[in-house]
């Protein structure tokens, strides 16, 4: 009897330590396994992240008048194509409203219905110095917009490091035979080291569009843009003030059932820059009056 019994706690000794073995061993198969686990080791450097493209028009030419196509040919936009000088910007799926866009960090409500006249309807191409496109979202402190934005900086003269007085011009000329239009527009001024002035002029004009097939009736389009823009430098305070009039005339928007007869806008922007002991301070003020 006492051998049985010392046979069974034998065995059931014997069992308890199999088991633990075993389990030890999946324990430690599982956790060693290198089957389940990937790692994976990537050396490199962090690549500067691109926040902002300029567009300059003198080295990307378009035969269209509408600076939308200036825009159109950055990576994830577009240009919803709504007439000769109507076309909106298109970003990522946004346009109108939703994108933020100014003319020299002036935001530009649209006068016309249906955005007749977007924001680069007042921003004629011979008097683009560059058109910068934020990547992104726009930052808050260039205005309110869902998506990225798209800031237009016109031709000006520039101060100089010479009290004495230096002139200035930049002036562009295209010419398109498919609706025998004509574009020419610049600036001309002086400056020096502590004030700049200059005046601007730009006529866009061309008729219907021709193609092999005919005329495309209802594509001429007509704008004249005329103004001045001056500017004070003093110690580490500068002051600008530019001042535009803008006409647009009979122009064609084949898209709608509607076409511009005529526009008469009139805009001020005044900007101020100074520097108080390390603290840069920048202001501005813009109006704009449009008439349809």
């Amino acid at each position: 009897m006492k051998s049985f019994f010392h046979k069974r706690l034998l065995l059931l000794g014997t069992g308890l330590a199999l088991g633990a073995a075993v389990n030890t061993y999946a324990q430690t198969g599982v956790n060693d396994s290198t089957v389940l686990k990937d790692i994976i080791t990537v050396y490199g450097q962090k690549q500067n992240t691109i926040i902002q493209n300029t567009i300059i028009p003198d080295t990307a030419p378009i035969s269209v008048p509408d600076a939308a196509g200036l825009v159109a040919r950055l990576p994830g936009t577009g240009m919803n194509d709504n007439g000769r000088l109507s076309s909106q910007v298109q970003y990522r799926g946004l346009f109108g409203p939703r994108l933020n866009i100014r003319i020299n960090g002036q935001a530009i409500a649209p006068g016309g219905p249906g955005w007749m006249d977007p924001p680069l309807h007042y921003a004629p191409v011979p008097l683009i110095r560059r058109i910068e496109v934020d990547r992104g979202i726009s930052p808050v402190s260039d205005g309110p917009g869902l998506g990225g934005g798209v800031n237009v900086v016109l031709k000006k003269t520039e101060f100089t490091d010479d009290p004495g007085f230096t002139p200035d011009y930049d002036v562009a000329l295209t010419a398109d035979s498919v609706d025998n239009g004509v574009s020419v527009g610049g600036i001309a001024g002086l400056s020096n080291d502590t004030l700049r002035f200059n005046v601007l002029y730009a006529l866009e004009d061309g008729g219907d569009t021709k193609f092999p097939g005919g005329t495309i009736a209802g594509t001429s389009y007509h704008r004249l843009v005329y103004g001045v823009s001056t500017g004070v430098k003093t110690g580490h305070h500068e002051f600008g003030l530019s001042v535009r009039k803008q006409e647009t005339g009979d122009t064609g928007n084949p898209p709608f059932p509607m076409d511009i007869h005529a526009f008469d806008s009139e805009f001020i922007d005044l900007t101020y820059k100074g520097d108080f002991s390390g603290l840069d301070v920048r202001a501005r003020f813009g109006l704009a009056d449009i008439s349809h």
